[in-house]
């Protein structure tokens, strides 16, 4: 697993359209991605206090 951040220019949110403007902060997501680097599972929480389901995306990485 590994944790990025986009926190000086926010070019990762704005690329992807995660980011939420006038808090320029991103949308809490979770992306898996396969060996090939192709996006395979998206989770975007709707409500910024939450967090993601952990649990599922690992259950789906092991699966890939």
């Amino acid at each position: 697993m590994t944790y990025y951040s986009d926190y000086k220019n926010a070019s990762f949110g704005k690329k992807t359209g995660l980011l939420i403007h006038g808090k320029e902060l991103l949308a809490r997501t979770l992306l898996v991605l396969d060996a090939k680097g192709v996006v395979r599972y998206m989770q975007v929480v709707p409500e910024l206090t939450n967090l993601p389901d952990i649990d599922k995306a690992i259950q789906f990485a092991n699966g890939l």
